[in-house]
């Protein structure tokens, strides 16, 4: 299975992140990958010792460092409208445009005989095993959205039916066939790729390097396979019990600075703790470890997270009850302090959220209504009375009302937590609907 090349794309500052997923790779998916092609700005301007670093993260697969000018130098990427991207992101993403060229030309690589190429975003960690991907053909992805409603001009892409997807780019697997059967001739490929970039610059639309492998799928005639998500695992949306590779999608929700996604997958922190003690034996002091360790999720912050096995816990084995029955809700990817919440996707100005508060050793299951809801008479009417029927405890002050269940254990909270938002949920979800039609 050794034909493969990874590759992963960074700014100089975030060769770190792309450590943490190569070493993953290497503990889950040995053998794997031939090669493993990192793209960052400049590689001249890399510290030394983490280019020592890196290349001492397996033995397993070559590891090579190119400039992302060296491919991205054949898309036209001079136009001051993609401005709004770079700044959000960088220009990073468009590399994975760029990878069907890896099954033509040796230029970057010496070699374009490999079998796939395997495209991950940097802020991934990898939790387990992935083979059974590589023996599927095509090009592999997770769902994203349906693509026409990003567009502001989806008569200006007359290829994108209602129907058709756009993948979240975070894992792309492209098999050789999609190049020896669909693409053959990159120079084309290039020409085609530059006039629909440069389309959706001008439409302004958002997601541009995904909207436009969907296009080269249409153009080219190639199927999109959606695989589960489990090969791209968001920690605030997707539901899977395991997950295979862990995508901390969203600007501070990543592992380095986010407390509960940190401590809810700790395979991200060893694999860090592993490129710290590289850099050392590269020649880093450990009195200057603190400007290469950038993960800004410290004793402090952790304090307040309870204890990691607590909410570790709860997160992988009881938030789950919630997600895959009730679909009108979403938890942000946090805790305060004590306190997890679930909020009602209806509601912008989160006047009503599930609550899940932590009490040392006992949990407390809460919904809480504020006053300011509309229809808040009709709401408090009703759960009063779901209140009393189920003997929970029902609280009114001058801004909200509180009905909850108190004292729950880790053994019970999950079937608690099910019963609870089963019997109250539909109140808030019926009124809400009924005030807005």
């Amino acid at each position: 299975m050794n034909n493969g090349i990874l590759v992963l794309a960074v700014t100089n500052n975030y060769l770190f992140t792309a450590a943490n997923v190569i070493l993953g790779i290497d503990k889950y998916c040995e053998g794997v990958f031939k090669d493993i092609l990192i793209f960052v700005e400049d590689v001249n301007k890399l510290d030394l010792r983490e280019k020592a670093a890196i290349r001492k993260l397996t033995d397993k697969s070559r590891i090579l460092l190119r400039n992302a000018d060296s491919i991205l130098k054949y898309i036209n990427l001079k136009n001051c409208k993609i401005d709004y991207f770079v700044e959000k992101y960088s220009i990073m993403p468009f590399v994975k445009l760029m990878i069907p060229m890896l099954f033509s030309d040796d230029q970057l690589t010496g070699c374009s005989d490999y079998g796939y190429a395997m495209w991950l975003d940097s802020d991934i960690c990898i939790n387990g095993p992935f083979e059974e991907l590589f023996e599927m053909d095509g090009l592999k992805c997770c769902m994203g959205s349906y693509a026409k409603p990003l567009l502001n001009h989806p008569n200006w892409f007359p290829q994108i039916c209602d129907s058709d997807i756009k993948p979240n780019g975070g894992m792309l697997l492209y098999h050789r066939d999609f190049y020896d059967k669909s693409v053959k001739n990159i120079k084309e490929y290039f020409n085609t790729l530059n006039e629909e970039i440069e389309l959706l610059i001008k439409d302004g639309a958002l997601g541009i390097e995904e909207l436009a492998i969907t296009l080269i799928c249409k153009i080219y005639n190639i199927q999109l396979n959606i695989v589960s998500q489990e090969y791209n695992f968001f920690p605030r949306s997707s539901r899977c019990a395991f997950p295979k590779i862990i995508h901390s999608l969203g600007k501070k929700q990543k592992f380095w600075n986010n407390g509960l996604v940190n401590i809810a997958f700790p395979e991200w922190t060893r694999n860090n703790n592993q490129w710290l003690s590289l850099l050392v034996d590269c020649g880093v002091k450990v009195s200057e470890l603190s400007k290469y360790d950038h993960c800004e999720v410290g004793n402090d912050t952790l304090g307040k997270l309870i204890r990691q096995d607590v909410w570790s816990n709860f997160w992988n084995n009881i938030a789950h009850y919630i997600k895959f029955s009730h679909t009108s809700l979403y938890c942000p990817t946090r805790i305060l302090d004590d306190h997890f919440r679930y909020y009602f996707k209806s509601l912008t100005n989160k006047d009503a959220y599930f609550e899940i508060v932590s009490d040392r050793v006992e949990f407390n299951v809460a919904l809480v209504v504020k006053k300011s809801l509309e229809r808040y008479k009709d709401i408090e009417f009703e759960l009063n009375n779901i209140s009393k029927t189920f003997l929970m405890n029902f609280e009114v002050n001058n801004e909200e009302l509180v009905i909850s269940v108190r004292g729950l254990n880790k053994q019970n909270l999950g079937k608690s937590l099910q019963i609870f938002v089963e019997r109250t949920v539909h109140t808030i979800e019926k009124k809400i609907t009924t005030a807005t039609t």
